[in-house]
């Protein structure tokens, strides 16, 4: 969050300087030049490459062939924080061309967000809606509740998941500081909508398990909560793990960005007052793909011991804590 931060009071050291270069450097050749992949297809030159070949209308075997990824989504908003350090501080020695290549990457994100998202008629914003349903992960969204031998359950029009989606907030904050004053309204819009989305229709208010206590996600954007990447976990290894169940997505409010959304300060209160978490939620956090790791485990982590230890408390209070507090607008 540096990069929001007012340079008379944070100035850039030798190497903040030296570490953005590198930073701007890398992601110029990501977003420009580095071969970015396409299932099943050509290779591109640049995300910027692959951007440009979606940009018009083509008919694919699969539909999340057109998908935008996570990866150029993180390019984009990488670039879009370079840029923006530029912008603000005129002081830094910086490449001409390669600022104008960001501001591509910038406009390229801007138009990711208006053509790939639409609001629905309650104020909400989904992304990419139906652009997964062919994907093995989201194939089995139909059904909810996990059994083996399941049959393909597609849903056409399905949302993104609520895991991966956690990273949409910072990703429109570090858009919105690159934009233009005419577009910051835009964008702003689009996070007010999100925030909407996830209070009202992700953040569940209809909960069938653990006696109705707790604080849980439904496990799609859009509010479905079908089961979510259905023997997934088979592929390493663990043929016991069948996928995550309805609600099994929850855990990622132990640690996402859902609190830069704005607006959220009354949701992220209802999910630190869930702690201490009762048993039955406990379960649901850790997930049935949880297991204890052993002496001599590269990871030290221990994802039972960080919900019982006060940890994810400690984190909740954060999350609150950003909810109440942060602002885009804050020089």
């Amino acid at each position: 969050m540096k990069t929001e931060f007012n340079y008379s009071d944070f100035p850039f050291s030798k190497s903040d300087k030296e570490l953005l270069v590198k930073v701007r450097d890398f992601t110029f050749e990501k977003y420009k030049n580095d071969t970015d992949w396409q299932w099943g297809e050509m290779k591109f030159r640049g995300v910027a490459g692959r951007l440009d070949y979606l940009s018009v209308g083509r008919e694919y075997p699969y539909s999340y062939y057109e998908a935008i990824r996570d990866d150029e989504l993180f390019t984009l908003a990488t670039a879009s924080d370079i840029y923006y350090i530029y912008n603000k501080n005129k002081k830094l020695e910086n490449n001409t061309e390669i600022q104008f290549v960001l501001k591509e990457a910038v406009d390229d994100m801007m138009d990711v967000f208006i053509t790939k998202g639409v609001v629905t008629e309650q104020g909400g914003y989904v992304f990419q809606a139906g652009i997964w349903r062919d994907h093995p992960d989201f194939k089995y969204a139909g059904y909810n509740r996990l059994a083996p031998n399941l049959k393909e359950k597609k849903i056409n029009n399905i949302a993104e998941d609520s895991s991966h989606s956690h990273r949409m907030p910072l990703w429109l904050i570090s858009l919105y500081n690159a934009v233009s004053a005419n577009d910051k309204e835009k964008v702003n819009n689009i996070r007010v909508a999100l925030s909407k989305q996830f209070k009202d229709v992700v953040v569940a208010k209809k909960v069938d398990i653990c006696e109705g206590r707790g604080f849980f996600l439904n496990n799609y954007m859009d509010g479905r909560n079908g089961i979510y990447r259905y023997k997934y976990h088979q592929k390493q290894g663990k043929s016991h793990i069948l996928g995550y169940p309805p609600f099994g997505l929850t855990s990622i409010m132990k640690f996402g960005w859902y609190p830069f959304l704005p607006n959220s300060e009354e949701t992220f209160k209802k999910y630190l007052d869930s702690y201490p978490l009762n048993n039955c939620s406990r379960k649901v956090y850790l997930g049935a793909s949880y297991t204890k790791p052993k002496e001599g485990d590269k990871y030290l982590y221990d994802d039972a011991v960080f919900l019982d230890n006060g940890y994810a408390e400690l984190w909740g209070f954060m999350s609150y804590f950003i909810s109440k507090n942060y602002s885009v607008d804050v020089e």
